[in-house]
């Protein structure tokens, strides 16, 4: 029978620890993301007013035409967009040169240092987070935990906000015009729509940083509360009560950490809690056990490749233990291909993630 005191105590304290440590990098970024977003209105303004100073006209090399002021023109100076080059435009109007570019860069916060910031902040953020998932991987044993497990996985999910969504809702649309001849260079994302779309990615970026910090200080406190009136799964096999037994329980003597990833992912599949809800579960469950072992074997994956892969690994297991309905496949799928790009060329591991895509009904 395990000591459900021992787990308790030992998580509850470590998860303590990391509530601290994440709010000490949460006031270690605070005021470089303040400072990054008390820019944001300033930095929209100076790129709505180059909206307004674009030609609308974004064919080709003249998708940067801008009017010389880099305001609106005035009436009668308007870019004609039906005729583009068939006609001689109105005075005034330029197509942006490495100088005219500078000096709008000027007006902008650094985009430079603003992805160093993002960066060192993410690499903070992840690390920490990717270490809490992995240590409180055993409350999903815990009952009706489940979710608090889910919710910590999803924190993992999205660091950078969709660039591709930013540039899809910007990018240029609906041009009609008559020059035929431009229309055949193709449609451009004009210069300050190319700025554009990296300034929003960067403030909602940083949003996302702060929300992660945030979610995951109030899931450790809930997961806390909850370890302390929450019992231990049983099941009920061959007419006979089977307790788990928890090679966790003993907590406190497992190195914190993430070099412990693929350690604690391998404890767990082979501790036997591991309880994968699939027609095809005794393979799937050889085939996890499989890719730990060529994992760690493995000499031509790095450290932090080895550990993505596990994180990737753990993810797809939560979700084929949950019953088959409430499984979400999109996620596996979605782990299961961030697997093979790190793996694929790695004969002794990627063969195993081939079969295992095939078990789950996965092209690779």
């Amino acid at each position: 029978m395990v000591n459900k005191e021992i787990i308790v105590k030992e998580l509850t304290k470590w998860n303590e620890s990391k509530i601290k440590e994440l709010e000490g990098i949460l006031s270690k970024h605070k005021k470089e993301f303040e400072k990054i977003n008390n820019s944001k209105d300033n930095c929209f303004k100076v790129l709505k007013n180059l909206e307004d100073s674009w030609s609308g006209f974004p064919l080709g090399h003249l998708a940067d035409s801008y009017f010389h002021t880099l305001t609106k023109p005035p009436v009668g100076y308007e870019f004609n967009v039906e005729w583009g080059t068939l006609i001689q435009q109105p005075e005034g109007w330029i197509i942006l040169n490495d100088s005219n570019k500078e000096e709008i860069d000027e007006k902008l916060p650094n985009r430079d240092e603003i992805v160093n910031k993002i960066e060192l902040a993410t690499s903070d953020i992840k690390k920490i987070v990717r270490d809490i998932i992995n240590k409180n991987s055993i409350i999903r044993k815990f009952v009706d935990m489940e979710k608090e497990y889910s919710d910590l996985n999803e924190l993992d999910d999205i660091w950078v906000y969709p660039y591709k969504k930013v540039q899809y809702e910007n990018w240029p649309k609906n041009v009609s015009t008559r020059d035929a001849g431009m229309v055949a260079r193709g449609i451009r994302m004009p210069y300050h729509r190319v700025l554009l779309t990296d300034y929003i990615v960067y403030y909602n970026t940083i949003n996302i940083l702060s929300d992660k910090i945030e979610k995951t200080i109030n899931l450790l406190n809930k997961i806390n509360i909850n370890l302390t009136i929450s019992e231990i799964k049983s099941i009920d096999e061959k007419k006979g009560d089977v307790h788990f037994d928890f090679r966790g329980a003993t907590i406190g003597t497992i190195q914190q950490g993430e070099s412990n990833v693929i350690e604690n992912v391998e404890n767990y599949i082979n501790s036997g809690l591991m309880n994968i809800q699939h027609n095809k579960s005794s393979e799937l469950n050889e085939q996890f056990k499989k890719l730990i072992s060529q994992l760690e074997k493995s000499t031509e994956l790095d450290k932090y490749q080895k550990e993505d892969v596990a994180n990737d690994a753990s993810k797809v297991i939560t979700e084929l233990e949950k019953p088959s309905e409430s499984q979400d496949k999109e996620r596996i799928k979605h782990s299961i291909k961030n697997i093979w790009k790190v793996t694929k060329d790695i004969t002794s591991v990627g063969s195993v993630v081939i079969f295992i895509a095939k078990l789950l009904g996965i092209t690779l």
